[in-house]
């Protein structure tokens, strides 16, 4: 078993590589669901109907980001901020 936040995303390649022997993790579905969790025990759920806003947090890279995200999304990004991670 292997994981890693870049797995999902190649997928198909390992396992043509690879085959079944090996099992990818999601980790965004397992970090959705603790995060949904969290933020319900702590009564932070989202209780406006309106759109939701999003801003993109990143350490490296912003505008890469922001066109690679756009090429995957198929539409703009919201903000894209470049933050340091503090020692």
């Amino acid at each position: 078993m292997v994981g890693c936040t870049h797995y999902p995303i190649l997928r198909d390649v390992i396992a043509g590589v690879i085959g079944d022997s090996v099992h990818c993790i999601d980790s965004d579905e397992a970090v959705a669901e603790e995060v949904a969790l969290l933020l319900a025990s702590r009564n932070l759920e989202r209780q406006a109907a309106s759109a939701p806003t999003e801003k993109f947090y990143v350490t490296d890279g912003a505008a890469r980001f922001g066109r690679i995200a756009e090429q995957f999304l198929g539409r703009k990004v919201g903000s894209v901020e470049l933050v340091g991670l503090g020692a």
